[in-house]
């Protein structure tokens, strides 16, 4: 496969999108079950809604039976081909049995239909928030309570929101909430912040959805492209991708020599990248952050 992991090809889109799958954390959810509210039989509820205190004990949020739930698919198509089809393609390449392909197309189904959800965030974890609520400026050391997956009425999407807790000295605690679409900006993980703070990190170029998926991360320089995922460095010129780096676990290794503006200014975010490299989507399977530069 020396050629393939040169010009970008469907070979690396389906490694790219087989690595998330199989390298992100996730957890089972069940939404979409039905339900009944008077625990007669009569089934007139539906699971919309998934809520993580403890890892070992969710909450299930239902909702009325006629809820229109979130099914979109998680992945674009690429090369004209939807993200099972490349699956199978890779698949069949590598060799790979019948049940293994399955297998992973279960997990694409499943992420489509919400009955697993990407978990880059964890109850527990420590983090700092700087966000104004009113007219104050709260700048707080918090600890994740709790996440929050629920099915939004209007637009009809999966959306996630995450509930921090902070306490003082005399014991008493308070609880703030944001969607986990604001991470970075008004929220960070503890560990993540003097590194961000002190080094010059470019503003929304790590974006997260709120299907707990970073977008992949694409820098032009008005003659080149170079992007990234969690698994290759990609750079396009005059619209030929090629794959010029890999990663081997957080080390990025470049297979082709790059040298532009472009790669320089992805360096200088590297760091922040690596942290999150399981969680970033597939290279154009999955929407991109883009940063424009001169």
């Amino acid at each position: 496969m020396a050629e393939e992991f040169m010009r970008y090809s469907i070979l690396h889109a389906g490694k790219a999108i087989d690595d998330f799958l199989n390298n992100t954390t996730m957890i089972e959810t069940r939404i979409g079950e039905y339900s009944s509210s008077q625990g007669d039989g009569k089934v007139d509820m539906v699971v919309s809604g998934h809520m993580l205190g403890d890892m070992n004990s969710p909450t299930w949020i239902s909702t009325d039976i006629n809820t229109v739930l979130d099914k979109s698919p998680r992945f674009n198509k690429v090369f004209d081909k939807n993200a099972t089809q490349i699956l199978t393609i890779y698949y069949n390449k590598l060799g790979k049995s019948q049940s293994e392909l399955k297998e992973v197309i279960d997990k694409v189904n499943m992420l489509n239909s919400n009955k697993l959800i990407v978990l880059p965030f964890k109850p527990g974890m420590s983090c700092n928030i700087d966000v104004k609520m009113e007219t104050v400026n709260v700048n707080k050391d918090v600890i994740i309570k709790c996440l929050k997956w629920f099915n939004d009425k209007d637009s009809f999407k999966l959306k996630c929101e995450i509930i921090f807790e902070t306490s003082n000295q005399f014991g008493s605690s308070k609880t703030f909430k944001l969607p986990i679409t604001d991470y970075i900006k008004n929220f960070r993980l503890k560990n993540l912040s003097l590194t961000i703070n002190s080094k010059k990190i470019d503003s929304g170029l790590l974006e997260v959805t709120d299907y707990g998926i970073f977008k992949p991360i694409e820098i032009s320089d008005g003659a080149s492209t170079i992007a990234i995922d969690g698994s290759f460095l990609y750079n396009t010129i005059n619209g030929d991708t090629n794959v010029v780096g890999k990663w081997v676990g957080d080390e990025l290794v470049l297979i082709s020599k790059v040298n532009t503006k472009a790669y320089k200014r992805l360096l200088q975010n590297m760091d922040v990248i690596v942290a999150h490299r399981r969680y970033i989507g597939p290279y154009n399977a999955f929407p991109c952050t883009t940063l424009s530069i001169k």
